[in-house]
């Protein structure tokens, strides 16, 4: 059976250059077939892309060209033994084209179209634009060459290709068999050709490129253990089935007879149980079910082995009684047909119903067990043994030889009295995050935007700060998964001085979010033993890795970001090991107690945010190996800007304080907030600020706000004499006295560490010691 556009409102149409002249074998059907790869995409993150130009699209079909004769067809003939002349046959008539999906119903990654004179793979316009996308444009480009994203869309439509091809030169192989086919392929490459087999998890893991390959990564991951797939194949297949019931009705009806049986019966399956959805409407419900009248009766009448089969397995399903009912076919003596009866009464309700065109629909929902819905979500997984994680840790090459030594000489002491110990050494060396780095995926300009964003002023740090982590964020452009064993000395050490609430912890988070890692807080002042940074020797009683490996175990990676707090309070004890952290030419050798002096750590590519009130106490020798930023007090008119921008927000989201309830006065809000910040703060910072708002909030909403009832709610407009009234008196400062007195000087006085200073009247008093009066 053709397919042709007329009946569909989804177009095919090959592009320039797209033909690759093949005959098909003699032996081939005559009539066409339709299969689909088990595998969908996100329509909506590929949605943006633009539709390539004829170049770009004859630039597509030369490198997957080169990928079908440099690779794939190589490995039918020589892996799988297929009949050089059915490849040659085949490579010679062969048509690549994008398929055009203008009903945006399509969710499927390609198509093969097989017929008596045509063989055709059909790859969805979302798919194919972002092949021209990122695909590179020399098509003998290999694998090992080009950037990330380039070599993980290479790999996958090498995959892609591979599965259509198997179904062309094997046409009795059902889809289940192919994906089996799959994985033995997968399971092939992760051996001969690792960064192949990288490649493809990624491109299939990445949400960025939108495949939705959480049933594949599962079947490889089931693989690598020599575990039973078939429980996931049957997912994929009803997850497929799923999807294509829900194709445009014109192109379901026409390709439908050509599918794989298993994929019919999921399809019939898949409408009838939407048929009896209580959560649809009526006319979703009258609409699933009469497409699946109109395909169940096709296939009894067009294959009618197919059909007995199909009809045996709903049987089991979902028994005769309803359906018949819903067929308008009497029921009292359907116990008492034989199955061969049975199948004839159904088909001849069928046929009834779908040439007379009559309105049939489900009847009333009764308590009939359905087949549960497709779940989409990515199965779990069963959590390995420790046993199991061992063995994986043999053959992972990022792990460094060292770690295995550790953990091979403690295994034996894992069993008996003492093993617990020896267990909890053994996770944590497979917990740590050993040679993973995480690719720094956001642009130069987006992370400036998003200092700017969450944090007001501060132009100098923020000009420091941006200037290091654009280059930074330049040189992961480059980065490489296959790099990560050499990337080294990355990191960065910072150590902002400023007093307390100006926003240097902050902004430390702030750079880590905005650059998409994780970061790990440590306060340097709360410690009093060198071992809560490098941990305790394991044998101890409680003993415990260091913070330092504690937060590469919770940060999964190992170019995080630590934020060491109060670096003016540190102990002696610490600054010994501050500096192996923080000097590049050693923190790739840190060692921590309790992993054993053996094992190096590598933190060059950690970044460390050190803070501090004041210089005057931080170690010189800290000082010198960290870059200084310093952030100023902010002024009067910063501190309002910050309160409107950001601290009013954030305390009406937290305490769900509406604006509608109270507000600050429009036409007096900055001089309102500028008195507050004038009359009941002293501080360098903000945070005083905010408390004082706060207060102010509460303590309107519990006297006035909350007593009324709520079917008069209160408004309060809070103005200068509302705050007086509120708030208790603000305390007065010092009066410098207008005319000078004797013995009274005038000085300046500053509290480093707080941030502030004023100034204060001195006063010399005479008083008597023993005779001499001073």
């Amino acid at each position: 059976m053709g397919i042709t556009a007329k009946r569909s409102p989804t177009k095919w149409f090959p592009l320039p250059g797209c033909q690759l002249s093949i005959a098909l074998p003699l032996y081939y059907s005559l009539a066409a077939r339709l299969i689909m790869l088990p595998l969908e995409f996100d329509r909506q993150i590929l949605s943006s892309l633009p539709l390539p130009g004829e170049d770009q699209a004859k630039i597509v079909l030369q490198v997957l060209k080169s990928i079908l004769s440099r690779r794939i067809f190589p490995y039918f003939k020589t892996k799988r033994g297929t009949d050089p002349l059915l490849v040659a046959r085949v490579e010679e008539r062969l048509e690549l084209v994008r398929l055009e999906d203008e009903t945006n119903r399509i969710e499927t990654v390609s198509l093969v179209d097989i017929g008596a004179d045509r063989c055709r793979i059909l790859i969805h316009e979302r798919i194919f634009d972002y092949l021209a996308f990122v695909i590179p444009s020399d098509p003998e480009t290999r694998l090992s060459e080009g950037n990330i994203e380039e070599r993980k869309m290479l790999a996958f439509a090498e995959f892609m290709l591979r599965h259509e091809i198997e179904h062309m030169f094997y046409r009795d192989h059902r889809e289940r068999q192919v994906v089996v086919s799959d994985v033995d392929f997968a399971m092939d490459r992760r051996v001969a050709d690792p960064t192949y087999y990288r490649m493809l998890l990624g491109a299939l893991g990445d949400e960025m490129i939108g495949l939705r390959g959480e049933r594949y990564l599962a079947l490889f991951g089931e693989a690598e253990q020599d575990r039973p797939l078939e429980s996931l194949i049957i997912g994929m297949l009803n997850l497929l089935g799923a999807s294509l019931s829900m194709l445009p009705v014109a192109l379901l009806d026409e390709v439908f007879n050509s599918l794989d049986v298993d994929i019919k019966s999921r399809i019939l399956m898949e409408c009838y149980r939407r048929s009896r959805d209580p959560a649809a409407s009526l006319m979703q419900r009258l609409s699933s079910f009469q497409r699946f009248a109109r395909l169940f009766s096709e296939l009894l009448e067009n294959q009618e082995r197919e059909g007995r089969e199909v009809f045996q397995v709903f049987k089991d399903r979902w028994g005769l009684e309803a359906l018949f009912r819903e067929l308008a076919v009497p029921e009292t003596s359907l116990q008492e047909q034989t199955p061969e009866r049975q199948l004839v009464l159904l088909r001849g309700a069928l046929k009834l119903v779908t040439e007379e065109g009559r309105v049939v629909g489900p009847a009333p929902v009764v308590p009939v067990t359905p087949i549960p819905a497709i779940d989409r979500r990515p199965m779990e997984r069963p959590e390995k043994s420790l046993k199991d994680r061992i063995e994986d840790a043999r053959s992972e090459l990022r792990i460094p030889r060292q770690v295995i030594g550790v953990i091979d000489k403690n295994i034996l002491n894992a069993i008996g009295h003492s093993g617990s110990k020896y267990s909890e050494l053994i996770e944590t060396l497979l917990a740590i995050p050993w040679g993973k780095i995480q690719r720094i995926e956001v642009t130069a300009q987006a992370f400036e935007e998003g200092l700017n964003r969450s944090h007001y002023g501060l132009q100098r740090p923020k000009e420091l700060l941006s200037d290091f982590f654009s280059n930074l964020i330049w040189r992961y452009r480059r980065f490489d998964d296959s790099q990560s064993a050499g990337w080294q000395r990355n990191g960065s050490a910072f150590l902002l001085v400023g007093p307390p609430g100006v926003g240097k912890t902050s902004l430390a988070i702030s750079v880590a979010k905005n650059l998409g890692i994780p970061h790990h807080k440590i306060s340097l002042g709360g410690m009093r033993d060198e071992a809560d940074i490098r941990g305790h020797g394991f044998t101890y009683e409680g003993s415990k890795p260091g913070a330092i490996v504690q937060g590469l175990i919770k940060m999964g990676i190992m170019n995080g970001m630590y934020i060491l707090d109060e670096a003016d309070k540190t102990e002696k004890f610490a600054i010994a090991t501050l500096l192996e952290i923080l000097d590049p030419e050693q923190n790739h050798l840190f060692h921590d107690k309790y992993a054993e002096t053996m094992v190096d750590i590598d933190l060059s590519n950690c970044h460390f945010f050190l803070t501090a009130n004041t210089l005057e106490t931080v170690p010189p020798v800290v000082i010198n190996r960290c870059e200084v930023v310093l952030l100023d007090r902010y002024s009067v008119e910063e501190k309002v800007a910050i309160a409107q921008k950001h601290l009013i927000p954030r305390l009406r989201s937290k305490y769900q304080i509406e604006s509608s309830d109270m507000f600050f006065d429009p036409v007096q809000e900055e001089d309102l907030l500028r008195y507050l910040v004038q009359a009941y703060t002293y501080e360098a910072g903000v945070r005083e600020l905010e408390r004082i708002i706060r207060t102010l909030f509460l303590r309107i909403q519990r006297m006035e706000i909350l007593p009324r009832s709520e079917t008069s709610p209160a408004v309060i407009r809070i103005t200068r004499e509302k705050i007086k009234a509120t708030l208790k008196e603000p305390a007065r400062p010092r009066q410098i006295n207008d005319d000078d007195r004797v013995g009274e000087m005038l000085g300046l006085g500053v509290d480093v560490e707080v941030g502030v200073g004023a100034i204060i009247p001195i006063q010399a008093t005479r008083i008597a010691i023993g005779e001499t009066d001073v």
